[in-house]
């Protein structure tokens, strides 16, 4: 570009000596738009003379701010134009013809090569543009960047990698949920105008759809018109905002088809409220960044794959108070004692998991607490008194564990309770008659498959508001049955006595419970006696279990035939004699489909199998 500047003085057909030239005439030339200046090695050193003024100071001696490439993450390559490296160029009012002719030369090859090398930049630069920032779909969705601003394109990602949790490693790896979504803000010709707070939000919710994909690996939060609209508050079932629209609840729940991943950049979400992703295939460990989502009153990630341990930092969201659902995945460890912050939280599901260890003691102090379900876990040692702090509770699910010792009696205080399940754990002792004298709102209790002796209160008919379950079987129950519980006339689910070791007659009383819809079971007991006519009045039953008690005597009652909702009778393992009446045959044209007899009882209408 030099000799060019030379040459063009040369035709303008300037007057001047053959062995002499103007340097400052060449630097005008080469300081305009366009030109270039001489490289390093063709700077003319000045001739020492008396009369030649000092050297002014050279204006390209550096490059320029403007000139400098920046160091641009992979995910924008913000290519910028780079400018030539000027020379230092004195002025001077001769040079020498030999210098000139050298000059001539060189400046003659280096426009060969920098127009060689201004060809493959081009060219690279062209590829590049098309690897990284892509193309737009025909639907709209963006890949790439070459819409936006190259200056406001840098400010966009250093806004994204400044709010990333690992510094904007992953948004550097191609093909990460991370780089996909920074690719997608990047693609938006609008995102010039958005604010931070608006680009970090939707970054976070672009970070969920990339990690969350079903089985042909397309998101399946593409049935929602998300990452095709220009606002994310607008038509998206999933996303709630307020007014000013910050995103406050994310619910995408009972689809069962979703999988992935639960990505860090949740955490990012610094205005949502609920998180609901309930009944999907997300699967890996729960983000510790969950923890920073200050405002939330609900998480719930019931029925998923999650693993791992539960992140201490759940027990910093202190406004969590309409639920915390982590039931049915594969969590394991202990529960945190960091929930017992959560001194506003009043609904906490932690059942259906792996968790082991004993729970800390802090959780009896999460005052407001009004259901706790912590079953089918790997939870061990005792239920501690100090339970009857959580005076709100109205249900409590301890089942299908490795608990040990007594029912605590402080369990009475708990005057709210509506459910109590303790079933499948190792308790011991007798029943405490506090609690069937105090709580007088029970409506479900089942403390099955336990080691619980002594005989069954009779206080239990004290429950009168009990109107699902009684759940006494797979215990070491001896004496009789009172009679006392015939009195729970509210009772409409099941009554479960199986599997004890219950003596003496079957009660009469238990003929008043008519409400009794699903099952009334007594089996495997040492029941004596005969079949009382009065279980005939159960007309909503469907099943009726009396078998393996083989001190039960006489004949069916033909009255069972007036149940017409049956569907199981077992009556084998008893010392029944006698046929099956008519009037049960009648019911194997209604729907009993299962009749369960000794081959001692004749029966006219059963199937060739009998015991």
């Amino acid at each position: 570009p030099g000799a060019f500047a030379v040459n063009s003085l040369h035709r303008e057909g300037r007057s001047r000596s053959d062995d002499e030239f103007s340097i400052s005439e060449i630097t005008a030339v080469t300081d305009q738009p366009g030109t270039a200046a001489l490289g390093e090695s063709s700077r003319v050193a000045p001739t020492v003379n008396s009369q030649t003024s000092a050297p002014p100071p050279s204006t390209s001696s550096t490059v320029s701010d403007e000139m400098t490439t920046p160091d641009v993450p992979i995910v924008a390559t913000l290519v910028k134009d780079i400018g030539p490296p000027s020379a230092i160029i004195y002025e001077h009012e001769t040079v020498p013809e030999a210098i000139r002719t050298s000059i001539w030369s060189d400046r003659r090859v280096r426009l060969v090569i920098g127009i060689l090398i201004a060809m493959v930049l081009v060219a690279v630069g062209a590829v590049v543009g098309l690897l990284v920032f892509g193309d737009s779909d025909d639907d709209g969705e963006v890949k790439g960047a070459e819409t936006i601003d190259t200056r406001v394109g840098q400010e966009v990602v250093d806004i994204l990698m400044g709010a990333s949790f690992d510094g904007g490693s992953a948004m550097l790896n191609v093909s990460t949920p991370q780089n996909l979504a920074s690719e997608w803000i990047l693609g938006d010709p609008d995102a010039i105008d958005y604010s931070s707070t608006r680009l970090i939000q939707r970054y976070a919710l672009a970070t969920l759809y990339y990690s969350s994909v079903v089985d042909n690996d397309e998101s399946d939060f593409t049935s929602q018109p998300f990452l095709h609209e220009k606002d994310e508050c607008l038509d998206f079932g999933f996303v709630q905002c307020d007014n000013q629209g910050n995103v406050i609840a994310v619910e995408h729940a009972y689809t069962s088809a979703t999988r992935g991943t639960l990505p860090d950049e949740m955490g990012l979400l610094s205005d949502l409220q609920v998180l609901d992703l309930s009944n999907n295939r997300f699967r890996g460990t729960l983000p510790t960044t969950l923890g920073l989502l200050q405002e939330l009153t609900a998480l719930r990630l019931r029925y998923n794959n999650f693993s791992g341990t539960m992140p201490s930092q759940i027990g910093d969201l202190l406004k969590l108070k309409e639920g915390l659902g982590l039931e049915g995945n594969d969590m394991t460890g202990e529960i945190p004692s960091s929930l017992g912050q959560l001194s506003k939280l009043q609904w906490m599901g932690l059942q259906g998991n792996n968790f082991v260890g004993s729970i800390p003691s802090e959780i009896w102090s999460m005052t407001a607490l009004r259901t706790m379900y912590i079953s089918e876990n790997q939870l061990t040692g005792t239920i501690s008194t100090a339970v009857e702090q959580l005076s709100d509770l109205r249900e409590v699910s301890f089942g299908d564990n490795v608990f040990v010792g007594t029912l605590p009696t402080q369990l009475a205080n708990l005057e709210a309770l509506v459910r109590l399940q303790m079933a499948g754990n190792k308790l011991t002792g007798t029943l405490p008659v506090e609690l069937f004298e105090q709580l007088s709102n029970l409506q479900y209790l089942d403390v099955g498959r336990n080691k619980f002796h002594g005989s069954i209160p009779t206080q239990l008919s004290l429950l009168t508001s009990l109107s699902e379950s009684l759940r006494l079987n797979n215990n070491l129950f001896t004496s009789t049955m009172p009679t006392e519980l015939g009195r729970l006339r509210r009772l409409a689910v099941d009554c479960d006595l199986s599997n004890n070791l219950l003596s003496g007659s079957i009660p009469t009383e238990l003929g008043w419970l008519t409400k009794l819809e699903q099952s009334l079971s007594l089996a495997g007991n040492s029941l004596s006696g005969t079949i009382p006519s009065e279980l005939g009045a159960l007309s909503l039953l469907s099943n009726l279990r009396l078998e393996s008690n083989a001190g039960i005597v006489g004949t069916i009652p033909s009255s069972l035939g007036r149940i017409q909702s049956l569907v199981t009778l077992a009556v084998y393992g008893s010392s029944l004699t006698g046929s099956v009446p008519a009037d049960i045959c009648f019911l194997r044209d209604v729907q009993l489909t299962t009749l369960e007899l000794d081959c001692d009882v004749l029966c006219t209408c059963c199937d060739e199998f009998c015991f």
